[in-house]
């Protein structure tokens, strides 16, 4: 029983990669309605925090009614946002995690995540 739910999550998992990647050659970017199937691709043990930060991102980009695409000032506001409402120094582990997600979706993530000006709000809110 066991192998067939992991064959099923195999395959869900395929399935989830495939809508993502037919998204993103279609708009060159993903859309709200994606942010499931990305969670769908990671590891289990992974799926829950990066699922939750992303998910922080994507709420946090629709109250502002802002574009999806993590630029330098997106992630300096989402930052400053963050911090208001968890702990300043669990805000770097967010922003990690959707970096990550994205990552493949939004190449210069990683550079604009450290960036001097995300990188000098990250600092800010931490004091």
């Amino acid at each position: 029983m066991c192998g067939d739910r992991r064959e099923a999550r195999e395959r869900a998992k395929a399935h989830a990669l495939d809508v993502v990647i037919q998204a993103c050659k279609t708009s060159k970017s993903i859309g709200r309605h994606d942010v499931p199937y990305i969670s769908l691709t990671l590891d289990p043990a992974t799926n829950q925090t990066y699922s939750s930060a992303l998910n922080s991102y994507v709420t946090f980009c629709d109250l502002h009614h802002f574009a999806l695409e993590p630029t330098v000032n997106m992630l300096s506001f989402y930052v400053t946002f963050m911090a208001a409402h968890i702990n300043p120094r669990s805000v770097n582990n967010y922003l990690l995690g959707i970096c990550n997600l994205l990552e493949e979706y939004y190449p210069q993530v990683q550079e604009n995540r450290k960036s001097h000006l995300v990188s000098w709000t990250l600092h800010r809110a931490k004091h």
